[in-house]
């Protein structure tokens, strides 16, 4: 997956499955974990596991008719992505 979408992938130590007997092809989810582990010591997301939520979440926002991308230009929030995110501004929603 990762050379598709133009990433250099993880080396086989870098996997790290190897020393289990695993020869197959690595998992996906196994993969984007190990990724963020080697890339970001499992800070956040690698180059595969952040394309794969960005895109699912750029498609999601795509198909609904209802979502902020198919607004007017007269559209405002009625709060900031970081209010959002704040225990207490979700409870005075």
């Amino acid at each position: 997956m990762a050379r598709q979408l133009g990433v250099t992938p993880l080396t086989g130590n870098e996997v790290g499955l190897r020393v289990i007997g695993w020869t197959g092809e690595t998992p996906l989810w196994y993969y984007v974990l190990r990724e963020a582990a080697v890339t970001t010591s499992g800070e956040r997301l690698g180059p595969v596991g952040g394309r794969i939520v960005a895109e699912v979440i750029v498609t999601l926002l795509n198909r609904d008719p209802a979502s902020v991308r198919f607004a007017g230009p007269e559209w405002e929030p009625r709060r900031s992505f970081i209010e959002l995110l704040q225990p207490s501004a979700r409870s005075r929603s």
